[in-house]
């Protein structure tokens, strides 16, 4: 999709408009969807809503292939992937469609039993400045294939506190169009070097209360404009932060991990902004360790270790199966007579075993 800069009278035009919408963020998400994007995809986004609803009752809650997934891009996250995943799938999401951009890591190698098995979309998807492009192709191209769909990073784990799963807590609102998640930002836990273990069990200590920004679960069918923290929705919109009645559900935001990783974070650059914005003072201003709380995260942990260690054992076995069937094939291609003297030998051997049996009156002690 291009965009296109704004001209001064569309600019006054869109802030008056905007100005009697009482969210900050959704005002936000307006005035950069209708200054950037072109009037015609607005509009078709807004005949799509009110058409199709209008003509069909079931239109944005109709039955769905998936209930549950989660869009995102990655770039070289080889080593914190699979822990994500298996985390998102304990929480009920039954699809992932992940964007390569400009990733050159094995992380595609690391995921290749869900991508076989239909459990992850991998989509290669070059380019610099590409989270916003991405997540409208994702709601273009997948929105009549999953109910719901959460905008997520690969540092973020959507964390229900009644220990719920994720995809049960959301079934209790599918009268909205997009859900609003708070952010609860987890420091290094001064750590300088990167460790071994998972992510959600290495960082245990977190800020005091929540962060300002939100991310968002919404349905893709009632999205005008998808956007990084919250997207612009016709409908409902239930903001997780705002109402004590709802349930507690946060994301744990493992934006700086270690000193180390947060160096290797810098060097992969930024989806969205032109310069990045991980910069040394980003770091300081998000290294929260006010509050510790090992206790949060330790059933998922053991989970997905548990999970992690059986698809180790099925790699390993898989590799070792492919590995004696490359060592016969060459051990017959070097020698060819010992393989054809094999094949007479194992034939003859079939012979034999497949005779028929003695007759019982011609059986004799002698025969002992």
């Amino acid at each position: 999709m291009r965009y296109h800069e704004p001209s001064s009278s569309r600019k006054m035009f869109v802030r008056l408009i905007s100005g009697f919408i009482p969210f900050r963020q959704m005002r936000h998400n307006l005035r950069d969807g209708f200054f950037y994007l072109p009037f015609s995809y607005c509009m078709k986004g807004a005949f799509r809503y009110y058409f199709y609803t209008a003509t069909h009752s079931n239109y944005l809650n109709k039955n769905c292939k998936y209930y549950l997934s989660i869009v995102a891009c990655c770039k070289d996250e080889g080593a914190y992937i699979e822990e994500w995943v298996e985390y998102y799938r304990l929480q009920g999401v039954d699809h992932f469609y992940l964007y390569n951009n400009n990733g050159t890591d094995n992380s595609k190698e690391i995921l290749k039993k869900y991508i076989d098995s239909g459990v992850i979309t991998w989509i290669e998807w070059p380019g610099k400045q590409q989270q916003l492009p991405i997540y409208e192709n994702a709601v273009d191209t997948f929105k009549y294939e999953t109910r719901w769909m959460a905008i997520v990073d690969l540092d973020e784990f959507i964390v229900p506190m009644n220990k719920q799963k994720l995809s049960d807590v959301l079934k209790t609102f599918e009268y909205a169009n997009q859900i609003l998640i708070p952010w609860v930002i987890y420091g290094s836990s001064g750590l300088k070097k990167k460790t071994e273990g998972l992510v959600i069990e290495r960082f245990t200590k977190h800020q005091r209360g929540l962060w300002p920004q939100n991310k968002a679960i919404i349905n893709p069918r009632a999205t005008l404009y998808p956007h990084v923290h919250s997207s612009l929705i016709f409908g409902k919109t239930i903001n997780f932060r705002n109402d004590e009645t709802y349930p507690r559900v946060v994301i744990n935001h493992y934006v700086t991990k270690s000193a180390e990783e947060y160096e290797a974070k810098k060097q992969r650059g930024d989806a969205f902004f032109k310069v990045s914005a991980h910069t040394d003072g980003y770091f300081k201003v998000h290294d929260r360790n006010d509050v510790e709380d090992g206790e949060l995260m330790r059933e998922y942990a053991l989970a997905i270790k548990k999970s992690m260690r059986e698809r180790e054992r099925e790699r390993e076995r898989i590799r070792l199966v492919n590995s004696a069937g490359c060592r016969c094939r060459c051990r017959f291609e070097a020698n060819p007579s010992s393989s054809k003297a094999f094949g007479e030998s194992h034939h003859t051997s079939s012979i034999r075993r497949n005779r028929d049996p003695l007759p019982i009156n011609s059986f004799s002690p002698a025969m002992l």
